[in-house]
C-alpha cells in the first residue's frame, strides 16, 4: 500500500462576522496546518485549503486487508503446510508450490480459500 496527500477545499461565506467566525472556528478545528485564502471581493468568505492522506492499495491483497481491516499469513492458510521442525520459519505452500516464510503475508490464494463456498460451510457447522 501507499500513502497518497489530496488537497480539499472547505468554502466559507456568511453574512455577518459572528456567524462567519463561528464557522470558520468550526472548521479549522481539526485540519491540520490549512491553508487560509480570504475573498478580496465578498465580505465574510473564505477559503481553506487542507491537505487529507489517503491509503491506496496497490495489490488486490492489500485491497481485502483494508476491506477486513487486518491481515492474514501465510501460516493461517489451508495450503500452508508447517514444517517438520518448530524453531523453522520456512514451510511449504501447496497453492504456490514453492517454499514460504510462516510470516509472509497472505497471498491472493488464501483469500480465495478463505472464501471458497466448501469453506464457508463448514465453518458454519
Amino acid at each position: 500500500m501507499r500513502g497518497e496527500n489530496q488537497t480539499q477545499m472547505y468554502c466559507i461565506s456568511e453574512t455577518n462576522a459572528a456567524i462567519f467566525e463561528l464557522r470558520m472556528n468550526e472548521a479549522l478545528r481539526n485540519l491540520v496546518d490549512p491553508e487560509i485564502r480570504l475573498d478580496p471581493v465578498r465580505s465574510f468568505t473564505a477559503y481553506i485549503f487542507y491537505k487529507i492522506e489517503r491509503t491506496i492499495p496497490e495489490s488486490i491483497e492489500d485491497a481485502l486487508v483494508m476491506i477486513e481491516g487486518e491481515h492474514h499469513y501465510c501460516d493461517q492458510c489451508p495450503s500452508f503446510i508447517p514444517p517438520d521442525d518448530g524453531r523453522k520459519k520456512w514451510g511449504y505452500c501447496e497453492s504456490r508450490l514453492k517454499k514460504v516464510r510462516l510470516d509472509s503475508l497472505a497471498c491472493i490464494d488464501y483469500y480465495k480459500l478463505r472464501n471458497a463456498p466448501e469453506m464457508i460451510t463448514s465453518k458454519s457447522k
